[in-house]
């Protein structure tokens, strides 16, 4: 059994060869309930899991223990956009103002032995407290089959459900959910 002690820090290039190592297992072995191997398969080669412009945007983060890494996360200014030529990626290069508008809650993963201890939960928190910070009313994020209860227990709602179609012509569903953010300023909420 893993250490339970687990701290979070933002995520650096050095970590990304790891990182895709920890969510290639998480896909493999969390969402094969939900989703058939020609799925998952599909799903890997033609969008895959961590877009890297995340970490050097320095909005991604890890939570790790002395075993490795635990869960992670991130989240973008930019809209997501799965260019299905290979890979993850944004519409907008440009930072956009924060001031009411949405962010994207990002590639969110769960080492498969750390499943069930609440650090989805944890690293989520520490997502939406940073995106409130910056200004951010609302997140967004478009889940998992295999993530929707974990997003509707912290309060994501709004469930529009989608279908992402492969170049090889597979669908593979997902669900698109959003929260609106308390954030505050000096102290203060600000609606």
């Amino acid at each position: 059994m893993p250490s339970q002690e687990v701290t979070i820090r933002r995520a650096t290039a050095a970590d990304i060869p790891t990182l895709l190592e920890m969510q290639r297992s998480s896909v493999d072995r969390l969402v094969r309930r939900d989703y058939t191997r020609e799925q998952i398969d599909a799903f890997m080669t033609h969008v895959g899991t961590l877009d890297p412009q995340l970490v050097e945007d320095g909005t991604y983060f890890l939570a790790e223990s002395c075993n490795g890494i635990a869960v992670c996360g991130g989240w973008s200014f930019r809209t997501p956009l799965f260019d299905l030529r290979g890979g993850a990626g944004a519409r907008s290069a440009k930072r956009r103002k924060a001031a009411g508008a949405t962010a994207y809650v990002r590639s969110v993963f769960v080492h498969p032995d750390w499943t069930r201890r609440g650090l989805a939960s944890r690293i989520m928190r520490h997502v939406e407290a940073e995106v409130a910070a910056e200004g951010f009313a609302r997140v967004e994020l478009t889940a998992t089959l295999t993530g929707v209860l974990l997003y509707r227990r912290l309060g994501y709602g709004g469930e529009d459900w989608l279908c992402l179609r492969m170049p090889n012509k597979v669908l593979v569903p997902s669900v698109g959910m959003s929260k609106e953010l308390d954030r505050t300023q000096d102290g203060r909420r600000v609606t």
